[in-house]
């Protein structure tokens, strides 16, 4: 495909309000509905279960990407997935907190990321599709903050809803709306036409096919590969928050704050900023610079006094 030109590239930040829902969904499942239920009396175990189903679909999402890139234009599957995700997240939030309810819970949420991921990778093809060369940086960097932004929407604001609304429903079907909002995003995206769109299924998922053998035996692919099993970089340390808070005497509304709506902006901001660095310097030297950043933020924390300041500080730091 031909390079596009600044007057039919998508801008970066429309990327960040079309993926809130993605991040939105995670947020209010990973914090909210999890805090629901480990309050209702759920077992711990069966709390951490349902929030690892939600990662299968991201996991086989590339068994019906070639579905989604061959047949609908990507705004329809956006809205699809737009429309389903609503909808999960509001069954979510309306379904009582109970065991009981775990194993239709457990349904829901399968079903909802299944359509969250069909949002997502719409969103990543009219990034990596609809944006100019010299651009990209950026637009990673607002897709990124509205991922995480969306996030803390979810997990931060959606938990402050279930305990202040007058029914714990509320909360879903506010952020369910906020996710059929995000579709007016959509007006703004400049979606080109891509070559293999015009193929049918079994064509695309052969190219699928000589696509990751051909990474896969490239340099660049090794580099890939090796990077996705190393930590560097992948702010693992932050799903760690809650469980160290004990140690640095941090309570619970802190915990609550530093890891909802105030992470989710920080890391919104700094996505942004990354973004615009990434324009400007090598990207594989700005993925290193940035990890090392980190990990200096993770030892700094490990060697500072443990009081609840300097956790609430860290943790900001590193998001």
């Amino acid at each position: 495909m031909s390079s596009l030109s600044a007057s039919r590239s998508t801008h970066p930040v429309v990327f960040l309000f079309l993926i809130v829902p993605f991040g939105m969904m995670a947020g209010f499942l990973g914090v909210a509905v999890a805090y629901l239920l480990s309050q209702a009396g759920v077992p711990t175990e069966q709390v951490a279960a349902l929030v690892a189903l939600s990662y299968v679909p991201h996991t086989w999402k590339f068994l019906w990407a070639p579905v989604a890139d061959t047949t609908l234009t990507r705004k329809r599957w956006y809205l699809i997935g737009a429309v389903l995700s609503a909808i999960g997240i509001y069954a979510t939030g309306a379904l009582p907190p109970t065991t009981e309810n775990i194993p239709l819970l457990s349904v829901i949420v399968v079903v909802s990321n299944v359509a969250s991921t069909l949002l997502g990778m719409a969103v990543e093809s009219l990034m990596a599709y609809g944006t100019s060369e010299e651009a990209k940086g950026r637009a990673a960097g607002w897709f990124q903050a509205g991922n995480l932004g969306g996030s803390g929407l979810g997990g931060g604001a959606g938990l402050w809803m279930a305990q202040h609304l007058a029914s714990s429903w509320m909360a879903g079907a506010v952020l369910a709306g906020v996710t059929l909002l995000c579709c007016i995003g959509l007006l703004f995206a400049f979606e080109p036409k891509v070559e293999h769109a015009v193929h049918g299924i079994r064509d695309r998922i052969l190219d699928v096919l000589r696509d990751l053998w051909a990474v896969a035996r490239s340099r660049t692919g090794y580099l890939g590969l090796l990077i996705c099993f190393l930590p560097i970089g992948t702010g693992a340390a932050s799903n760690l928050w809650s469980a160290i808070a004990g140690d640095w005497h941090a309570s619970a509304d802190a915990v609550a704050a530093v890891n909802g709506a105030l992470s989710g902006l920080v890391s919104a901001g700094g996505c942004v900023v990354g973004g615009y660095l990434c324009d400007r310097l090598d990207r594989k030297f700005g993925y290193a610079l940035f990890g090392v950043v980190m990990a200096a933020c993770a030892v700094g924390m490990a060697a500072a006094p443990r009081t609840q300041e300097m956790y609430v500080v860290f943790v900001m730091l590193y998001a």
